[in-house]
């Protein structure tokens, strides 16, 4: 029987070439990880697309020249003037009016930097900038630190007027043009720019829950020729004003009372200002 050394030989030369092709085991196995591996920092969407924020614009310089006492009425010294039938005056200075910011230029949403007197320092921010056809720019915000409070304040570009609102320590302090045309920031209590609310009686009822207008209210007018008028609005209103509720809009509910409460409430309040040369009416159109 003849065998055929070629198929062998080949067969052998397959064999061989193979096992050289393919890896050991120990080749093809995973090597252990290292004992301390290195591992990269993560990094959030956030940190990665964040924008600094733009730096708060200061309104206008620091006053300088502060003058008087610092008003604090709940000091014992501010009770006890009280008692005396004594008015304390507060602080005052001198505002750089050419260093106020162009108010025309705020957006709803800025942060700003007030300056108060005394090298004291306010933040807030803007909710409200209205360009007025008089050439008028008004805006109004809240107060964002830990002295919280609002905002207002008005530049015709030549004079300047303005109240910072601090409720909860009872002062304000007040812009004003003086007689020499200086800007002159003063300290002052929060009743004489802002009404408090009136202590509530002891028991009082609970009001109803507000309803639709019951009635249209009647058209009533004290003094039609009066140029003075006190608008009396039973019918509700949505008003936005930066000196009102920090710059953002009031939606006021119509009232629920008849015509003829309409017309009781408005006689009373007629009454109280017959003295003097003032219409109060409920016609919008005055």
């Amino acid at each position: 029987m003849r065998t055929n050394c070629n198929s062998a030989s080949s067969a052998k030369v397959e064999l061989l070439a193979r096992h050289e092709a393919e890896p050991s085991r120990s080749e093809t196995a995973t090597p252990n990880p290292p004992l301390f591996a290195q591992v990269a920092p993560r990094v959030s969407a956030a940190t990665k697309s964040a924008v600094p924020a733009p730096a708060a614009a200061q309104l206008w310089a620091a006053p300088s020249e502060t003058r008087g006492e610092k008003l604090d009425p709940k000091s014992a010294t501010y009770l006890k003037a009280q008692r005396e039938g004594v008015k304390l005056q507060g602080r005052s200075a001198p505002l750089d009016s050419g260093s106020l910011a162009t108010l025309a230029t705020l957006q709803r949403g800025d942060d700003v930097v007030i300056p108060l007197l005394g090298g004291e320092k306010v933040t807030g921010r803007i909710n409200l900038v209205q360009q007025e056809a008089n050439g008028w720019v008004r805006t109004g915000g809240e107060l964002t630190g830990p002295r919280t409070g609002s905002f207002f304040l008005g530049s015709s570009g030549k004079k300047v007027t303005g109240t910072i609102l601090l409720p909860k320590e009872e002062i304000a302090y007040a812009l004003g043009e003086q007689p020499d045309g200086r800007v002159l920031m003063q300290e002052v209590l929060a009743s004489e720019v802002v009404c408090f609310p009136m202590p509530r009686p002891e028991n009082e009822p609970v009001p109803a829950a507000l309803s639709l207008l019951a009635e249209i209210p009647p058209i009533l007018s004290s003094r039609p020729a009066a140029t003075a008028v006190l608008y009396l609005d039973f019918d509700g209103e949505t008003v936005t004003d930066p000196a009102w509720n920090n710059g953002n809009t009031i939606v006021a509910q119509p009232s629920a009372l008849s015509s003829a409460q309409i017309t009781e409430v408005w006689n009373r309040v007629k009454e109280d200002y017959w003295p003097f040369n003032i219409d109060v009416t409920t016609d919008v159109t005055r």
